[in-house]
């Protein structure tokens, strides 16, 4: 059975092919992965009771809902 890179260093064609796909493959798991990482730490937090306080709750609502 040929395994993928050989398969790739036969075909120039396929090979740009398979780079046009990675690429943004590759990228969408980094967004996700940085993502994923914030909601563990909001939940971190959360457990520990680090909350936002109403005054700093009411500020922000003021200022981005106007």
């Amino acid at each position: 059975m040929l395994h993928r890179k050989h398969l790739l260093a036969r075909n120039p064609q396929i090979e740009a092919m398979s780079d046009l796909f990675d690429r943004p493959c590759r990228a969408f798991h980094e967004l996700e992965a940085w993502r994923i990482k914030g909601i563990k730490q909001s939940i971190k937090e959360a457990d520990a009771g680090e909350f936002t306080s109403d005054v700093d709750l009411a500020i922000a609502t003021k200022k981005y809902a106007g």
